[in-house]
C-alpha cells in the first residue's frame, strides 16, 4: 500500500513559501538600504512593460551637457534616465526622467513640450531638479525639430501619441522609475507646461484626471485645430503678397502708438500696457497720408495686415470668430523663444515667421500629409474642416470636461501673458469664462507686459519660463499650485518680478501682484510703482 504523502507535501510546501517570502524580505530590505545612486543603475534591468531603458546613470559633476552643446550649470547630483516606450507597433516615445540623488523633497514634476515636439526640454528639466523636484519629459513620440510637421505623414500612431498619449505614458513610466529609485512613490504628482505643454496640461487634466494633483499650463494651445488654422490664415494675409508685410522698423512705431493709447489704462505709464482690454487701440492713426514718406507710416496693406491681428480670424461664413485677435503693446518685443507678434506673425522678412512654419508644419505633416504644401494655398473653410475631421483629438478646449478633475481635488492654475504673439491672451480668458464658477479648482493669472510662456518687458520672473523667481508660494506659480494642493491655501495672487537685464544677480528692477481674473493689478495711486504693495487686486 503506497503511504500517503500529502501532510508531509503540505508541510513542505509551507516551509519552503515562508522560506522564500523571509529571502524575499531580507531581499527588499538590503534593496531599501541601499542608495538612491545604486538604484540608478540597477535600473537598465528594471522590467517595466514595453520600455526600455538605454541610459541609467548618477550625474554628479554640477552640470550636464546636452547632444546639441547647450550647457546646463549649478545641478545637483541627480540620477538620469533616458529611454523609449512602445505602446503601439509604431510608438517610439522617448523620455528622460532625472531624480535628486539627495535632498528629493518627495514630489514629482512632469514638464511640458513645445510647438509640434519633437526634442527634450533639457532646460525645463534643470530647473525642476534644482527645485529638488524629482522629473521627466518626453519628446511626444518622434525626433524632430518643433516646427516641422513632416514626421506625421502616414504615421497615425505616432500622431495619437503627440496629442495625448505620450505624456500619459510618460507619466506611468516615471512613477515606476521613481519608486524604483527612492523606494518609494512621489507623494504628490504635478505637472508643468506652457505653449503645446500648456495644450499637454489640459489634455492631462480633462482626458486623464487621475494622473496629476496639480497643474500648471502657460499661454495653452488648447484649441489647437483653431489656433494653427489661425496662424495658417493670418500667413496668407501678411505674406501672401510682399506688400502686406510690416517691417520690424514698422512694428517699433505701431508698438509706440499702441502704448501712448493705451498704457495709462492702469494708471501707471510703464509700457506694459496693463489693461488692454479697456484701449480700443486703431493702427489707423500709423496711416500713410497722400505724398508722406512710406518709411514713417502704414502703407493700405500693411494697416489691413495690423487691423487683421487685433480683430482676430472670423470664418467666412456667418462671420463667426475662430481665433480672437492679440492685444496692443508689444508689437515689436522679442525673446529667446520669438514670443511676441514681431516673431510668430511676422518674422524679419517676408515668408520668415514663426507662424509660417508652424502652419506649413500642421497642414504639411498632420493635414493633407504632403510635404510641398505652401500656406499660400491655404482655405480657412475646407482645410479647417478637415484638420477637424482627421486630427481634432488635438485640441482640449472643453471646460466642461475638467469636471472629474475638480471632483479628485485636482487644481490647475494658469498663466498668459498680455504682450504674447503666438496664441492670443484672450483665448485663456474666453476658456476661462465658459468654464464658469471655478475658483475652486481653476485660477488663471494674465501678466502684463509678458510675451509667449515669458520674458519680455514686463516682471517676467514669477515661475513662467526663462527668468528664476524667488521660490516661495508667493512669487512662484508652481510654489503657489503645489500650497495650493497640499494646505488647501488659493492663490489669491501672485507676485511677479522684473530683475535689472533680468539677470537676478543684479537685483530686483519691479515688482508687482497677478490677480486671478477677472480681478486685476490697480496702482494705489501714490505708491511707489515699482513696489508690489502699491497694488491691490480687483
Amino acid at each position: 500500500m503506497t503511504p500517503n504523502l500529502a501532510p508531509t507535501f503540505v508541510v513542505s510546501l509551507s516551509l519552503a513559501a515562508g522560506f522564500a517570502a523571509l529571502v524575499r524580505a531580507q531581499s527588499l530590505e538590503a534593496e531599501a538600504a541601499g542608495t538612491p545612486a545604486a538604484h540608478c543603475e540597477a535600473l537598465a534591468e528594471l522590467p517595466i512593460g514595453d520600455v526600455t531603458i538605454e541610459v541609467a546613470e548618477p550625474v554628479t559633476g554640477g552640470s550636464f551637457k546636452d547632444a546639441a552643446g547647450a550647457v546646463y550649470p549649478a545641478l545637483p547630483p541627480f540620477c538620469r534616465v533616458v529611454g523609449f516606450s512602445t505602446p503601439r507597433p509604431a510608438s517610439r516615445i522617448g523620455f528622460e526622467v532625472w531624480l535628486p540623488l539627495e535632498n528629493w523633497n518627495g514630489r514629482y514634476v512632469q514638464g511640458g513640450n513645445g510647438g509640434l515636439g519633437g526634442v527634450i526640454f533639457h532646460l525645463e528639466l534643470a530647473d525642476l531638479l534644482r527645485r529638488g523636484y524629482a522629473t521627466a519629459a518626453t519628446d511626444n513620440g518622434h525626433q524632430a525639430s518643433p516646427v516641422d510637421g513632416r514626421w506625421a505623414i502616414g504615421q497615425p500612431d505616432k500622431v495619437r501619441d503627440f496629442a495625448e498619449r505620450a505624456v500619459h505614458e510618460t507619466r506611468w513610466v516615471a512613477g515606476r522609475v521613481v519608486e524604483r529609485v527612492y523606494g518609494k512613490p512621489a507623494k504628490r504628482h504635478y505637472f508643468y507646461g506652457c505653449s503645446e505643454g500648456g495644450r499637454e496640461a489640459h489634455i492631462a487634466a480633462q482626458r486623464y484626471p487621475d494622473d496629476f494633483d496639480g497643474i500648471v499650463a502657460g499661454a495653452p494651445a488648447n484649441d489647437w485645430t483653431a489656433l494653427l488654422a489661425s496662424f495658417a490664415s493670418n500667413a496668407r494675409a501678411i505674406h501672401g503678397q510682399s506688400q502686406t508685410f510690416v517691417p520690424p522698423a514698422k512694428l517699433a512705431l505701431v508698438q509706440q502708438a499702441a502704448i501712448a493709447a493705451c498704457d495709462a489704462k492702469d494708471g501707471v505709464k510703464d509700457g506694459l500696457v496693463g489693461r488692454p482690454l479697456d484701449c480700443a487701440f486703431d493702427p489707423a492713426v500709423l496711416a500713410c497720408a497722400e505724398g508722406a514718406d512710406p518709411a514713417g507710416c502704414l502703407t493700405p496693406p500693411q494697416l489691413a495686415s495690423m487691423q487683421k491681428l487685433y480683430a482676430g480670424v472670423r470664418m467666412p461664413a456667418g462671420d463667426a470668430l475662430l481665433s480672437p485677435g492679440y492685444s496692443p503693446g508689444g508689437e515689436a518685443e522679442l525673446s529667446p523663444i520669438g514670443g511676441g507678434v514681431r516673431s510668430y506673425q511676422f518674422g524679419e522678412a517676408p515668408g520668415q515667421s514663426l507662424g509660417v512654419l508652424f502652419a506649413t508644419g500642421f497642414f504639411g505633416g498632420f493635414v493633407h500629409e504632403n510635404p510641398a504644401w505652401d500656406f499660400r494655398t491655404f482655405d480657412l473653410q475646407s482645410d479647417l474642416a478637415l484638420a477637424r475631421e482627421k486630427v481634432d483629438f488635438l485640441d482640449a478646449n472643453d471646460p466642461q470636461a475638467l469636471g472629474a478633475f475638480a471632483k479628485r481635488g485636482g487644481k490647475l492654475l494658469q498663466y498668459h501673458g498680455w504682450f504674447d504673439g503666438s496664441i492670443p491672451p484672450q483665448a485663456s480668458i474666453d476658456f476661462h469664462a465658459r468654464a464658469g464658477d471655478v475658483d475652486d479648482f481653476y485660477r488663471l493669472f494674465m501678466a502684463p507686459g509678458v510675451l509667449h510662456c515669458g520674458f519680455g518687458p514686463g516682471p517676467n520672473a514669477f515661475g513662467a519660463l526663462g527668468a528664476p523667481a524667488p521660490a516661495d508660494a508667493d512669487h512662484d506659480v508652481m510654489f503657489a499650485l503645489q500650497r495650493w494642493v497640499e494646505e488647501g491655501i488659493a492663490p489669491e495672487r501672485v507676485i511677479a518680478t522684473k530683475y535689472v537685464e533680468d539677470n537676478p544677480a543684479k537685483g530686483i528692477a519691479r515688482q508687482m501682484p497677478l490677480c486671478p481674473w477677472p480681478k486685476q493689478a490697480v496702482y494705489d495711486g501714490t505708491g511707489n510703482p515699482d513696489v508690489a504693495a502699491s497694488y491691490r487686486c480687483e
